[in-house]
């Protein structure tokens, strides 16, 4: 799909560069076409970035300067999936981080980050996502890219011993107790264990209600859209939401990092613009196009995939937008 949107580029800029020549061209596009003709190549500065994986000591260990690779949707769910692949782990980090199924996962309970961007330095990265290690395992010699499956919840997850937590006083004890309130609900506890000695799986959940389902729970109960986003719950007043009360406006045009537009039409569709994870959900993007007209209007985004690939072509993210109804 990048490959094909590579190609589409690469026919609007030769477009462009024909309309640009021609005698019908006003001095207004000219202007915009030669700017962009002139930034066209630009990579937005050097990448950066890199993983943080956490060790059996629970410390939290970089690996700058490896190659690696990401594929992370965020879509307003409390529960999401992402992907990363690390190249040129030393074999011991590889036999330490490897994990095989739910057992494992639950046993080693490493944490990872991904940190991505542009600049000069690696302090330049920011973090894109977080998330447990579901799934570890290495490719075939010779490469052996380290493939991580990771969840991503709401912070609702804490080792128990029993059916009571281990810290009644911590933060997210406190947090859900003052759910449940809200909610007129009762927090319930519960543990799985692979044997005697260890405790592993952890649910929490309303009566019966799976974490999952908070969002909806709130929804219901005040009338509001909740979604979440880089772990916190946020609510909006649904007639604001729904009448063009978003979150932040950003401009995008082909200056600024727009690289593809997808499937636009009178209700939305897609876009794709080099990598940024500060364009939040909910938040509005001014599209901005000078061979699609009927694109420029106003979006409101409700899910974004980064992907990208430290070595390689990918370092996008691709939005998903409903269009402003006037």
């Amino acid at each position: 799909m990048y490959l094909g949107q590579k190609v589409l580029r690469n026919q609007a800029i030769a477009k462009i560069e024909e309309l640009m020549n021609s005698d019908k061209a006003t001095a207004e596009f000219k202007a915009a076409a030669a700017k962009f003709i002139e930034t066209k190549d630009q990579v937005y500065w050097n990448r950066v970035g890199y993983v943080e994986v956490e060790d059996a000591n629970g410390n939290m260990i970089a690996y700058p300067g490896l190659d690696f690779k990401f594929n992370i949707t965020k879509f307003g769910h409390i529960y999401t999936e992402f992907d990363v692949s690390i190249l040129g782990l030393s074999f011991e980090s590889i036999k330490d981080l490897t994990v095989l199924g739910p057992q494992q996962a639950f046993q080693k309970r490493r944490q990872i980050r991904v940190y991505a961007g542009y600049g000069d330095k690696m302090s330049d990265a920011v973090e894109i996502a977080r998330g447990c290690i579901w799934y570890a395992k290495p490719t075939n010699p010779p490469e052996m890219w380290m493939n991580f499956k990771c969840r991503k919840w709401l912070d609702a997850d804490v080792i128990i011993d029993g059916q009571e937590p281990v810290d009644k006083e911590s933060t997210r004890w406190s947090c859900f107790q003052r759910i449940a309130q809200i909610l007129d609900l009762t927090p319930k506890w519960e543990a799985q264990r692979v044997d005697k000695d260890k405790e592993i799986g952890v649910a929490f959940s309303f009566n019966g209600h799976n974490k999952l389902h908070i969002p909806d729970a709130f929804a219901d109960r005040f009338g509001v859209i909740v979604y979440e986003d880089d772990g916190c719950l946020i609510a909006k007043d649904k007639d604001i939401a729904e009448n063009g009360g978003g979150g932040n406006t950003h401009t995008l045009n082909m200056n600024n990092g727009l690289l593809a537009i997808g499937n636009i039409d009178l209700f939305g569709g897609d876009i794709t613009a080099r990598l940024n994870d500060s364009y939040k959900l909910m938040d509005w993007i001014q599209l901005q196009s000078l061979m699609i007209p009927d694109a420029k209007a106003k979006y409101l985004i409700v899910s974004k995939n980064l992907v990208g690939h430290l070595r390689g072509d990918e370092w996008f993210t691709r939005y998903r937008l409903i269009r402003e109804q006037k």
